[in-house]
């Protein structure tokens, strides 16, 4: 599970597997208004759980697994747009993001912190992960993420 917050807007994406999961999803959202198109050759189900509207919900169905894209906030149809416009198929030869926790032993800068321990992550995408800014300063073992090709 991956979970942030940021730009007034919180998200969180679940990865399940099993058909019970698949199945219970995909019969929730459509029980109500939802649409239906394709995004990197899984068909993505969108609308929200139930009767709860404050949440936008996607279900990426690629059997056996189902992902779960919730977002919700003012801007949620905007957000979830772009979370759905990053998502790519990963080829099997292709070296995949991972995301890494780092935690610091003293007080650091954020952008210090990445330059010295995740130096090829991705900056713009490690502000997102974490809500911070390069001068922000980092509590002692205060976690962070950043990504790392592996």
């Amino acid at each position: 599970m991956l979970s942030a917050k940021a730009l007034g807007a919180e998200l969180m994406i679940v990865r399940l597997h099993g058909r019970f999961f698949r199945e219970a999803l995909l019969s929730s959202v459509r029980s109500g208004p939802f649409s239906s198109r394709e995004v990197a050759g899984h068909r993505a189900f969108i609308g929200t759980l139930g009767d709860d509207p404050e949440n936008l919900v996607a279900v990426l169905d690629g059997a056996p697994f189902v992902h779960i894209v919730a977002v919700s906030g003012t801007s949620r149809a905007e957000h979830l747009e772009r979370v759905l416009g990053s998502v790519r198929s990963a080829a099997k030869t292709e070296p995949r993001l991972r995301l890494r926790v780092v935690t610091p032993t003293g007080r650091i800068r954020f952008g210090e912190l990445l330059s010295r321990a995740c130096p090829d992550t991705d900056r713009e995408l490690a502000t997102a992960l974490n809500g911070l800014g390069k001068e922000d300063w980092l509590p002692e073992r205060h976690s962070v993420k950043c990504s790392a090709l592996k």
